[in-house]
Parts: C-alpha cells; sequence; structure tokens
C-alpha cells in the first residue's frame, strides 16, 4: 500500500509540474495552431511569363515579419529584392506573414499553387513581375477549410469553388479538428496495443480497461493543448515536454494498474513497456506525417 500510494503521488505531481509548465511556457493564452489546417489552393490563368506570388491580409496592429524566414517555394529567386514584398503595401493590405515568415511562390508550369499551416482570411492575390510590375486581386473572404480558388489576372477577379454542402458552414474548422482528434486517438491505440503484445502483457479486461482509459485521457489532453496553442518560438519545446510529460503519467499509471497473466503486479515492466509505447507512437506518428506530407506533395506538384 505504500508503494502504491507513492506511486500514486509521483503521478499526480508530473500532471502538475505539466500542466504549470505548459501554462508559463504558453503565457496562459490559446491560438488555434495545430491539427488541420486551412488552406488555399489557387490556380492563377491569364498571367504573366514569369512572376511571383502571394496572399496579402489587412494587420489590424502592426505589421510585422521575419525577415530571415522568407519561404524559398518554388526555387524562389535569392535575387529577387525582398525588401520590397517586405515593404509592399496598397490600402492598408501587406504581404501575408506570421512568426515562421513570409510564403511567396515563383510561377510554375501548371500556375497551380498550394498555402497552408496558416492562411489569411480576407485575403487577396498578390502577382509581382520581375520588372517590379504588380497585379492585385479583389477581396476573398474563405468559405471552404480547404478553399479551391481561381485568380484571373486579366480581368483581376479573384473566385472560390464552393461545395454547396460546405458553403457558409461555420463548423467546418470544429469538424475537421474532431475528426483529426479520432484519427490520431485510433493510431495511437493501435500503435501501443502491439507494443503490449511485444511486451507479453495479457489482454485482459482490466489491463484493456486500463489501457484504453489512460490513452483517451492523454489523447485528449494533448490534443485539446495542440489544437490551442500559441504558434510562438518555444512551441516545439512545448510539445516535447507535454510528450513527456504524457510518457512518464502514462508509464506511472501502468505500473500501478496492469497485471500479469497471474494477477500480480509487475511495476518495472509495466513502466518501461509506457515509456517504449509512447516512445514508438510517437516516432510513428512523425513517420506517418512525412508520408502523409509527401503523398500531398506529389498530387499537388507532382
Amino acid at each position: 500500500m505504500k508503494k502504491q500510494r507513492i506511486w500514486c503521488i509521483a503521478s499526480v505531481s508530473v500532471l502538475m509540474v505539466l500542466v504549470a509548465v505548459m501554462y508559463f511556457l504558453g503565457d496562459g493564452k490559446t491560438n488555434a495552431d495545430m491539427g488541420p489546417k486551412p488552406s488555399i489552393k489557387l490556380t492563377v490563368v491569364n498571367g504573366p511569363e514569369q512572376y511571383y506570388v502571394a496572399l496579402l491580409f489587412k494587420p489590424e496592429g502592426e505589421y510585422t515579419v521575419n525577415k530571415d524566414r522568407i519561404f524559398q517555394n518554388d526555387k524562389f529567386d535569392s535575387t529577387m529584392d525582398r525588401k520590397f514584398f517586405i515593404e509592399f503595401e496598397t490600402d492598408g493590405w501587406r504581404v501575408f506573414s506570421n512568426w515562421v515568415g513570409i510564403s511567396i511562390y515563383q510561377k510554375n508550369s501548371k500556375d497551380f499553387y498550394y498555402f497552408s499551416y496558416k492562411v489569411p482570411d480576407p485575403f487577396r492575390v498578390l502577382i509581382v513581375c520581375p520588372d517590379k510590375t504588380t497585379y492585385v486581386s479583389n477581396i476573398l473572404d474563405q468559405k471552404e477549410f480547404n478553399a479551391k480558388c481561381t485568380y484571373d489576372v486579366a480581368t483581376g477577379e479573384l473566385t472560390e469553388q464552393i461545395d454547396p454542402k460546405l458553403a457558409d458552414n461555420n463548423d467546418v474548422t470544429v469538424i475537421v479538428n474532431y475528426w483529426y482528434v479520432l484519427f490520431c486517438c485510433v493510431l495511437t491505440l493501435v500503435f501501443e496495443l502491439i507494443v503490449l503484445l511485444l511486451f507479453r502483457i495479457p489482454v485482459t479486461k482490466r489491463n484493456l480497461l486500463c489501457f484504453v482509459l489512460i490513452n483517451v485521457i492523454t489523447n485528449l489532453s494533448y490534443a485539446y493543448f495542440s489544437v490551442n496553442s500559441v504558434s510562438n518560438w518555444n512551441f516545439i519545446l512545448r510539445c516535447i515536454i507535454f510528450e513527456v510529460g504524457i510518457a512518464f503519467t502514462e508509464a506511472i499509471f501502468y505500473a500501478i494498474m496492469l497485471r500479469d497473466a497471474e494477477g500480480k503486479r509487475s511495476a518495472e515492466k509495466s513502466f518501461m513497456y509506457g515509456i517504449t509505447a509512447n516512445l514508438v507512437s510517437a516516432v510513428m506518428g512523425v513517420i506517418c506525417i512525412m508520408v502523409y506530407t509527401a503523398i500531398r506533395y506529389i498530387q499537388l506538384y507532382g
């Protein structure tokens, strides 16, 4: 009983320290960042022979940009004056920038460009020729979570091809995030269940209930943190700390609750299972993201 009490206190302490660290590193603020991102698939028609394309937005406060992190998409010409994009302004509209930098594309053979991570809404499209001639579209409010837009440079008209089922649906982002959380939870359960079998821990009703319960709790906690997280320099650090905290929390929980085939508790083995399972699921998650990104890139540009 005394050892079990110590394990429980340790588990609660890990959770409390984790919450405190997340609060102070995140400054107590939230802002949608992780999870599925809205995107803009842009097709340019009747454009000039050579050009660069970027999105415009109307900043509410002071306009800032990370000058060292302008995205170099489609072999962005380093001789092109970056200062031009940073200082460009028309009726209060500026080249869209977030903490990562500015996303700029150079003309490609398909005249098709994919903007994601964060996109402005409403937005305009900016076309810049090598001689600094510019074309600016009309203002467009994005209706769909993954918008498909066309910019006709000749007419200056920017339009969105809208699916009637998704038009004016304000809950699209929420729905997509729910599916994202569900997918991640199922994927985690699959990977960690495989590790459970490799550790030869019996899949009894008690063990399975404990396994599902702690994973649902920690997955929902991490999903809330990731979908509602501040987008700043220490985001990756906070993710790592959260992952480590979850790994130790689950490991301690397994050490207390899991039983072997004889109904006895093997704390050391269960603890190592918790750490290993979380490490495997984290690595496999990164691999899945990399594969998905590669497939999306091939679909869009291949």
